[in-house]
């Protein structure tokens, strides 16, 4: 087969989001997911692919009723158009059991190294501002994730879209 690693996925994602027959047909191995250099061959993919998806709602979803319960609906919709979650989808990093983005890491490592950050106090203030921004980062995430998911531009949720995603099954 000709073609880039990207050209792959693109075909990948098509047969998968319109549940082609071909999948079923198709050898669909894993590197890494044992401990040997065995291969993995990956059954029922369409399934778990239609599952994994569910899941990424349910998490998506599950996060914007959380906001919504303590605020309001118009106020989430005024927060997400706002703080434009298109660009939260990242990385995060468990550090001693607090999940904090990697592109924050980064910037308190290299502050570490410059040594614009000096000592544990500084480091543990950060911490605290982290875990202080984590429920709306974690809400971005989520909405990014289902923007992604669902091939939706912010300005697509509405009080409708916000429906049929609480009907889902």
């Amino acid at each position: 087969m000709v073609g880039s690693d990207q050209d792959f996925i693109t075909k990948g994602t098509s047969l998968l989001e319109h549940n082609s027959p071909a999948v079923a047909r198709l050898n669909i191995v894993a590197h890494g997911f044992e401990n040997s250099k065995r291969e993995v061959q990956i059954l029922k993919v369409q399934q778990a692919y239609n599952v994994y998806k569910r899941m990424l709602s349910f998490y998506a979803g599950s996060e914007i009723i959380k906001y919504i319960s303590k605020n309001n609906q118009e106020q989430f919709l005024a927060y997400i158009n706002d703080k434009t979650p298109e660009d939260s989808l990242q990385d995060w990093v468990n550090v001693g059991g607090q999940l904090i983005a990697k592109d924050q890491l980064e910037i308190l490592l290299d502050k570490i190294r410059s040594g614009t950050v000096t000592g544990w106090h500084q480091v543990h203030q950060f911490y605290e501002e982290q875990g202080g921004q984590y429920e709306n980062q974690k809400l971005l995430h989520a909405v990014s994730l289902l923007l992604k998911l669902d091939h939706l531009r912010c300005e697509d949720i509405d009080s409708g879209f916000l429906k049929s995603l609480f009907n889902r099954r």
